[in-house]
């Protein structure tokens, strides 16, 4: 399923990743986890497939507490 796609919305991570859009707009603004596409003419942000695995790594270091 996953493999097929290049980007995902920021709406189709919040929901495969089970995290909020909030979040994500967030970790873009402090440079945690920047989008690897940026359409211009709507601002919308993609992610890759590989940025996944960053957004796993990013909730369980918060669900041990640590600070962003």
């Amino acid at each position: 399923m996953y493999s097929e796609k290049k980007y995902f919305s920021i709406g189709e991570v919040a929901k495969l990743k089970k995290v909020t859009i909030k979040a994500l707009r967030y970790y873009h603004e402090i440079g945690l986890l920047v989008p690897s596409y940026i359409d211009e003419t709507n601002g919308y942000r993609y992610y890759s497939l590989e940025q996944f695995l960053q957004i796993d790594i990013i909730k369980l270091s918060r669900s041990f507490g640590v600070s962003i």
